[in-house]
């Protein structure tokens, strides 16, 4: 916040972002006079509804834009992805995020040919944005815990510690024995 402080105050950066309330709320407790800078405009997350009809629009958009057709279910997968994975993104942001990410990494289709993209094309870009294998995203496939281990411990080299420690929060927040407003867990790997 120092570093940036005099830049903002003369008007010779302009800074733009987006934060949660818990984020907000930090960064005033943590350095009131800088986020004194800023102005701010609350944008209360849209509705289950609202957002469906967001998406749907952005749908229609995309897929006269790009020549691709969203299959019916992606929309729904790309909102369950976003919160659960992206929860400091609100919707329809998020979800919408991922939707134009989608499209985009489509490519574009054949002369001809009209590309369809479904749930399943949505888990696998989840996966590329978050580092996660596919396994652990979809909820099609029984989570097998031994795998997930595997996967840690084929990253994070001789902290067995560590990869039980990741495994267990994984299974819990796949399992839903998670509190949504607690975080997931504070760990220091060395």
């Amino acid at each position: 916040a120092d570093l940036l402080r005099g830049p903002v105050q003369r008007g010779e950066l302009t800074v733009i972002g987006t934060m949660t309330r818990e984020q907000l709320a930090r960064l005033d407790d943590d350095a009131p006079s800088f986020a004194g800078l800023f102005g701010r405009i609350a944008i209360e997350p849209t509705s289950p509804g609202e957002t469906a009809a967001l998406m749907l629009a952005e749908v229609r958009r995309l897929e006269g834009e790009h020549g691709v057709a969203v299959h019916p279910f992606t929309p729904r997968t790309l909102i369950e992805l976003a919160a659960g994975l992206f929860p400091w993104t609100a919707p329809p942001g998020g979800p919408i995020d991922l939707l134009r990410k989608l499209v985009v990494s489509a490519g574009p289709p054949e002369p001809g040919v009209r590309t369809t993209i479904g749930p399943a094309a949505a888990i696998a870009l989840a996966a590329r944005e978050t580092g996660l294998p596919e396994e652990l995203i979809t909820l099609d496939q029984p989570l097998d815990p031994a795998e997930v281990r595997a996967h840690f411990a084929a990253r994070v080299i001789g902290q067995d510690e560590a990869v039980e420690v990741a495994t267990d929060v994984v299974v819990k927040v796949r399992a839903g024995l998670t509190d949504a407003a607690r975080p997931l867990g504070v760990y220091l790997f060395t």
